[in-house]
């Protein structure tokens, strides 16, 4: 599946796509907003310093994975997220980002951030599960 925005420009790709069919190129180009949205992903998963070149690149979201669950715990992860997409993804404004524990599983917070795409105007959303455990 080959994603491409108005212009018909392909903005970058991602590899192991799972929509490639069997045997084919291990990576399929995407559009702006899909390439945004991976790069955060990107971001989020990755740890602050394991870049060697960009060691600021990343989040600390690891950090929190042992610690009590409490107001205060996500007041300091929705910083940390915003504060992680508005160093590392210029393309995108940060609009929100709140955080909930999840009611099917003890273990889980849902972070859903809201931010405008600067090229296009548009606002988008992700929402990433964080797994925290007591």
């Amino acid at each position: 599946m080959i994603v491409a925005n108005e212009n018909q420009n392909y903005i970058g790709f991602t590899f192991f796509s799972k929509d490639a069919p069997h045997g084919s190129a291990p990576f399929e180009f995407v559009g702006l907003e899909q390439h945004i949205h991976q790069s955060i992903l990107v971001l989020l998963t990755t740890n602050r310093g394991d870049r060697t070149l960009d060691s600021q690149f990343g989040s600390d979201l690891k950090s929190f994975i042992f610690r009590r669950k409490s107001p205060e715990l996500i007041n300091e992860i929705c910083n940390e997220v915003s504060r992680a997409i508005r160093q590392s993804e210029p393309r995108v404004n940060v609009l929100s980002v709140t955080a909930q524990q999840t009611m099917d599983s003890g273990g889980k917070i849902e972070i859903t951030i809201q931010y405008f795409i600067r090229d296009t105007g548009m606002k988008d959303s992700l929402v990433f599960p964080l797994a925290v455990l007591e």
